[in-house]
């Protein structure tokens, strides 16, 4: 009782009232209601109530007895590999030859500090790119568990540099357990269909610890036999490791993620403008369109490899502006890409967009840009005669919700389609506009229909943004104009706001 495996069932032929009797789901297979389930039935269920989500099957998608067991192999061989490659480090130390010396106990101490320093300064970099592409964390996480145990077993050839390896070891299986920590919220959504995502992430939790204790007695027991000679133990960890590997490479496969990324976006749209007239002057509101369902999307999303795009012309999304980051800002934002000034002059209404820009971003080509949709985003365009190659850029309004920036991914997919095309059948950008909000409510009203999740987006690319604000009626009467958001101007420490007047 209380754990949803008793039923009731009605006798409709008891006259006047129908009685009700009790009956266990085991019991009612086997045929007899009054003999009480065994142990093993016993066992068997408490088994299932503590490692899997309450009500399995009916509260969980349909794939995900496959990832669990994929995933405990792959966890489990994972573990045997991490039990051998630990014994490696310790006998490196000196463990099997009695007493610990102070001085490597001390060093002991300041791998895993260093190791926690690492994940810490990792997750700061990365942030909610956990969220965006958990996927490929996840299984990037599995890699660096892998290079972070061949380290480990490595450590008895080189002693005398136990520091610096136990420390590099340290820090990548930190790393590691970190974004396995932290992709597995956006992983477990993916699976969970009534609100139990807390369950169904207990559920996972108690599954990964079980296959660590199994994985830990198997690989004690296999040290044994193995002893602690580098090359045997590297020897016994390679088919593991290729077992783990593969087994977290077809779980992650079997996860379904519904809240579009740039990625996932970008493989929607093209299929969506495949379907449309090669004249998009002829698509209109009535067009056909049919978008692909998460799980299709799953079944071609690259994770293990950097994504190319599907599009051939380029798309910067939210870059920052005026250069490159400078000064501490350079340290907190080492990756992030810029564009000139010149790509927002003819929105902030200063300077000459077809001029270079002063640092010389703007050499090789006129910018033109322009508000959609009433100020929610902003695009871009950029054309090389030289080299005869276009660039799109696209900025979301500070306050635009999650619908207004996948909206400005779609305008700007419909621009790179008419460019890639544009030697095949001439270039009408005005036509790509114009069909771009004309098929828009179509295609929302489509991915909504194939159960896509657009509450939330992972499109903001490098963080910059614009706003549309209006100015003070004192200074000026003309119409509102925009202006650089600070997460904009973080790339110029000088500022590119428009000058006053």
């Amino acid at each position: 009782p209380g754990c949803g495996w008793r039923s009731i069932r009605l006798d409709r032929g008891a006259q006047p009232v129908a009685s009700i009797s009790f009956r266990d789901s085991e019991q009612s297979k086997a045929g007899d209601e009054h003999i009480p389930p065994n142990a093993l039935t016993w066992l068997r269920l408490a088994a299932t109530h503590a490692i899997l989500p309450r009500g399995y099957p009916h509260t969980v998608r349909s794939t995900y007895p496959a990832y669990v067991a994929w995933t405990a192999l792959g966890l489990f061989t994972g573990r045997i590999q991490s039990v051998l490659a630990t014994q490696a480090m310790l006998f490196t130390i000196g463990l099997g030859q009695g007493a610990i010396p102070m001085a490597a106990a001390i060093q002991w101490v300041l791998k895993d500090g260093i190791g926690n320093a690492a994940a810490i300064a990792y997750a700061a970099a990365v942030n909610t790119k956990f969220d965006e592409d958990a996927k490929r964390y996840r299984f990037q996480s599995t890699v660096a568990l892998t290079a972070s145990d061949f380290m480990a077993i490595a450590m008895p050839l080189c002693p005398q540099h136990f520091l610096l390896i136990a420390s590099l070891s340290s820090g990548i299986g930190s790393i590691a357990s970190l974004a396995q920590t932290a992709s597995r919220a956006r992983v477990m959504t993916a699976f969970a269909v009534h609100g139990n995502l807390a369950d169904c992430t207990r559920a996972g939790q108690t599954q990964g610890k079980l296959m660590s204790i199994l994985g830990t007695s198997a690989g004690a027991g296999l040290s044994w036999f193995i002893g602690s000679d580098p090359l045997r133990v590297a020897l016994c960890i390679l088919p593991l490791a290729a077992a783990s590997l593969y087994s977290m490479h077809v779980s992650s496969q079997l996860v379904v993620l519904r809240s579009p990324n740039v990625q996932r976006a970008e493989r929607v749209f093209h299929s969506v403008l495949l379907q449309l007239p090669l004249d998009l002057r002829a698509a209109s509101a009535e067009s056909p369109v049919r978008v692909p369902t998460p799980e299709q999307v799953a079944q071609v999303e690259t994770f293990v490899v950097d994504y190319s795009s599907v599009f051939g012309t380029e798309l910067l999304l939210q870059p920052l502006i005026g250069g490159p980051p400078t000064g501490g800002w350079r340290l907190a934002l080492p990756f992030t890409r810029h564009v000139p000034k010149a790509a927002v002059a003819e929105m902030l209404g200063f300077g000459d967009p077809a001029a270079p820009d002063a640092s010389g971003e703007g050499e090789g080509g006129a910018w033109s840009a322009s508000w959609h949709e009433g100020g929610k985003y902003a695009l871009a365009l950029r054309h090389e005669p030289a080299r005869d190659r276009w660039q799109v850029v696209a900025w979301h309004n500070a306050r635009s919700a999650s619908i207004d920036k996948l909206q400005a991914v779609w305008h700007a997919c419909v621009l790179r389609h008419a460019l890639d095309r544009r030697c095949e059948y001439g270039l009408d950008l005005d036509a790509a506009h114009a069909a771009a909000r004309a098929l828009w409510p179509a295609v929302h009203r489509s991915l909504e229909e194939a159960d896509w999740h657009l509450v939330t987006v992972y499109l903001d690319g490098e963080g910059a943004c614009l706003e549309n604000e209006p100015r003070p009626r004192a200074q000026s009467d003309e119409q509102p104009r925009a202006s650089l958001s600070s997460a904009a101007r973080a790339g110029d420490e000088a500022g590119a706001r428009a000058p006053t007047p």
